[in-house]
């Protein structure tokens, strides 16, 4: 467990969930970024217009069987419209901890930074998405902030226009659909719906995130 990092983050914001993410040198990223179907990989749109950014379907269709996930529910595409300025985070990781009724997981979705489980010396993100606390076992769940489930952005960039300073902003509501968890212990890769609404935008789509030790408690 890495844990420097973690309480340098926490210390920026009292409203963070008690989580760990990793944060170094910025990457770059252009006004839009969206994965190009088929690929993973991004294309964007500069400030001055021109081709319009292709982005992922979002639509899972019909839900996977218990601990399955094939086709498009193996893919990350969370849409971040902030004001207009949108960004689709196209990877996700997720952790353990402890939680009142056993294990929680808690996510983290990027665009930016490299794909590999995050050390004291990954790159961050460009922005990172977390989702916390989401019940191990929870597969086929609609869940929400009534559940306490909460939900923080970071902009590690700076250029979406939030209003804290810190480029950080919590979700008002948090409403979450769990379409499939791996039943190992820990889940190799958890597949969920998110819809995420914030005083400054909104954030909507879906991730599949498979498990990293190092965010885990």
């Amino acid at each position: 467990m890495i844990v420097a990092r973690r309480i340098a983050l926490l210390a920026l914001t009292a409203l963070a969930a008690p989580v760990m993410i990793f944060a170094g040198a910025c990457s770059s990223s252009t006004v839009t970024s969206a994965p190009v179907p088929g690929t993973g990989e991004e294309t964007s749109v500069g400030a001055d217009g021109g081709e319009p950014a292709r982005e992922a379907a979002t639509d899972t269709g019909a839900p996977s069987p218990p601990g399955t996930c094939e086709g498009a529910c193996k893919t990350t595409s969370l849409v971040a419209d902030f004001g207009g300025k949108k960004r689709t985070l196209v990877r996700a990781q997720f952790g353990t901890q402890p939680g009142d009724g056993g294990v929680d997981l808690h996510t983290e979705s990027h665009l930016g930074g490299e794909a590999a489980c995050p050390t004291q010396s990954s790159p961050s993100p460009d922005y990172t998405l977390l989702v916390t606390p989401i019940p191990r076992g929870a597969a086929g769940r609609k869940l929400s902030d009534r559940d306490r489930v909460t939900s923080n952005f970071f902009d590690f960039k700076g250029d979406l226009g939030l209003a804290a300073a810190s480029g950080i902003t919590k979700a008002i509501t948090v409403n979450l659909t769990v379409i499939a968890e791996d039943p190992s212990t820990p889940p190799k890769w958890v597949a969920i719906d998110v819809s995420a609404a914030f005083r400054e935008g909104e954030i909507t789509g879906h991730l599949y995130a498979e498990f990293c030790d190092s965010l885990s408690e």
